[in-house]
C-alpha cells in the first residue's frame, strides 16, 4: 500500500543507496510515484500495481525489510492469512506493521471502518519461531489510539 510513494521519498532520504519497491492496488498511484522517481532520476526504485494477496511473481526471501502502513486494516479475514503468510514469504529479516491490533483478534474484527487483527497469533501459525515486539504507534486520532500499534516482526 505505497499509494504514490510518499514512504518512499522519506526512506530515500535516509537510505540513498537502497533499493526500494512500492506495491499498491492503485494504478494511477503507481504511476504518478513512478513520474516522481523518474523525475529524479532515481532508478532504484520499483513500483508494482498488485493487490497484497496476489505477490506471487516475487521470489521467496526477495526482500530484506516489508512494510505495511495502514494498509491491513482494509484487508478482510477472508484475505488476511493470505497477505500475512506472502509478508513473511517475501522477508529475509524483518516485516515492520504500523497496523491495527488487539489481542485475540486472530480472526479480526470490524471497528469504525476498519479491521483489527491479532498479528502475533496470525503471524506465529506462519512462523513459530518469529520474535515480535510491539509498542504504540505515533499515528494519533479515533481508533488509532485504542488499537494503533507498531509491530516488528523479526524472522528468525
Amino acid at each position: 500500500g505505497c499509494a504514490a510513494g510518499p514512504n518512499l521519498r522519506l526512506l530515500r532520504e535516509k537510505l540513498p543507496s537502497a533499493h526500494l519497491s512500492g506495491v499498491d492496488i492503485n494504478k494511477q498511484a503507481i504511476k504518478v510515484a513512478n513520474n516522481y522517481f523518474d523525475s529524479i532520476n532515481d532508478d532504484k526504485v520499483n513500483f508494482f500495481a498488485r493487490r497484497a494477496d496476489q505477490l506471487d511473481d516475487f521470489q521467496n526471501k526477495s526482500f530484506d525489510v516489508v512494510f505495511s502502513q495502514a494498509v491491513l486494516v482494509c484487508i478482510p479475514p477472508t484475505r488476511i492469512y493470505k497477505v500475512i503468510s506472502e509478508m513473511i514469504r517475501l522477508s529475509s529479516n524483518i516485516i515492520v506493521f504500523n497496523e491495527y491490533h488487539s489481542d485475540d483478534a486472530d480472526k479480526g474484527f470490524f471497528d469504525n471502518g476498519r479491521w483489527v487483527y491479532d498479528y502475533s497469533a496470525i503471524i506465529k501459525e506462519y512462523h513459530p519461531q518469529a520474535h515480535i515486539t510491539m509498542k504504540e504507534s505515533s499515528f494519533k486520532g479515533g481508533s488509532w489510539d485504542k488499537y494503533g500499534k507498531i509491530i516488528i516482526v523479526e524472522l528468525l
